[in-house]
């Protein structure tokens, strides 16, 4: 049988001066902004947990299971993922240098401003993973959506109500973009930047309309000639 373990366990353990934490169950937990240097997490259940801004340098999450799993602005330089499960993860910002991925499966995740160019990649599948905003359609945000409810029973409320509104926000500028793409004789133009902040969409005439970031900060400009704005 699996050992049980909370956050507050393995925290409190790590600091302890453990650091093989192989095949626990640990699922919806949060470790944000922890220093989990070189941990062990091999063939852990770590599913809906979050590790945003933590520090992974030399982490091993080798055949972990990190299904529906949060890493922002998480450090994983030489971290090992091999075989691991990141499917529906969220990666955005994170870091990769020299990481080993090799054969994990990042099927249906996010990675905005994600390089695994330094990582060792081989075998590693990327099905449908988004690492630009043009890459999240319509139709694979209602199938995140979908698989999303399948697991509400087993997770947690508020955990629930992040991934909800990381899901909203996405879809909320897709709709700007798409608004400006549709704006009558003018191509769009778009930038994104993963800085703490707010969205604006606005025109040429610096009419704009700011949607607050919430959970998930994130700033992007959208610039088209349409004399109205985009409105929600």
């Amino acid at each position: 049988m699996k050992e049980r373990l909370s956050a507050s366990e393995i925290i409190s353990q790590y600091k302890g001066g453990r650091r093989d934490f192989s095949e626990i169950e640990c699922t919806s937990a949060d470790f944000t902004n922890v220093d989990l240097k070189c941990i062990i997490f091999r063939k852990a259940n770590l599913q809906f947990c979050t590790f945003n801004g933590c520090e992974l340098q030399g982490s091993d999450f080798s055949e972990a299971d990190l299904d529906w799993a949060g890493f922002k602005r998480a450090n994983l330089t030489e971290a090992k993922l091999v075989k691991a499960k990141c499917r529906y993860a969220l990666f955005d910002d994170s870091i990769f240098d020299r990481a080993d991925v090799r054969d994990a499966d990042f099927s249906w995740s996010r990675m905005l401003n994600v390089n695994f160019s330094s990582a060792d990649r081989r075998g590693a599948s990327f099905v449908m993973a988004a690492f630009t905003l043009a890459d999240m359609s319509q139709a694979a945000l209602s199938h995140v959506s979908l698989e999303l409810s399948r697991h509400k029973g087993n997770v947690p409320f508020d955990v629930l109500l992040q991934i909800k509104f990381i899901a909203s926000g996405t879809m909320d500028k897709l709709a700007a973009i798409s608004a400006a793409s549709q704006a009558e004789s003018s191509p769009t133009s778009y930038r994104g930047s993963a800085g703490i902040g707010n969205y604006r969409v606005g025109t040429e005439g610096r009419r704009e309309v700011t949607y607050a970031g919430g959970i998930t900060p994130y700033q992007m400009s959208v610039r088209y000639r349409s004399a109205k704005p985009y409105e929600r």
